[in-house]
């Protein structure tokens, strides 16, 4: 997995008010078949306000304040490489079903979680979109669900969430990711993302 998916998420929870590091390897680690195409990150939050519901499984930006910890798991970005990400719900879909659900089985048998604090972390995939239209939704979250993961998260809208944030009138940014998004939108060579959904092509 490249480095720079791992930025960008991990860029994106820090923005957000969590604390991020890379997940021990797992003591069955060495039973995959190959473990270039895994990157876990726990994240905690730095506060300690309690919510007054779980997250949704659709883990939009604001979502997260409901979120308290979790495992972010991106998998299967190697059969990307080279080739547009999947856009539409039925494209998303398709990714889960031939890439996501190949891997998450025996994955989910093994990721239990140890570190301190102990308890309850939320399994949470990072896909390139999400699948917003029907029937796609409600297929890919029940067979994501039935494999343990307890919501999902789009990386096109963490990227759209920190072009937003990179806001030309502040202080420059400190992090890499941040200041060069920040000198990309000083040149107009990128602009703010809207965030809203939007009507999909057909498949």
């Amino acid at each position: 997995m490249s480095g720079i998916e791992e930025m960008v998420v991990r860029e994106f929870f820090e923005q957000h008010g969590f604390f991020a590091r890379a997940a021990p390897p797992s003591p069955n680690a060495g039973r995959r078949k190959s473990t270039a195409d895994s990157l876990d990150l726990l994240v905690m939050r730095m506060d300690d306000k309690p919510s007054d519901r779980p997250p949704g499984f659709f883990l939009f930006p604001t979502e997260l304040t409901r979120l308290r910890r979790a495992v972010v798991m991106l998998r299967g970005w190697q059969t990307l490489r080279g080739n547009p990400p999947p856009r539409t719900s039925a494209q998303v879909h398709r990714f889960i079903q031939q890439t996501i659900l190949k891997i998450l089985p025996a994955e989910t048998e093994q990721t239990e979680v140890e570190t301190e604090p102990p308890g309850d972390w939320t399994r949470v995939l990072v896909l390139p979109h999400l699948p917003t239209a029907e029937p796609f939704r409600t297929q890919s979250t029940e067979a994501l669900a039935a494999r343990g993961i307890g919501g999902i998260i789009s990386f096109r809208g963490m990227l759209a969430d920190l072009t937003a944030r990179a806001d030309g009138g502040g202080p420059f940014p400190s992090s890499t990711l941040a200041r060069i998004i920040r000198l990309l939108k000083d040149h107009d060579l990128i602009r703010d993302a809207q965030l809203e959904l939007f009507p999909e092509r057909n498949p």
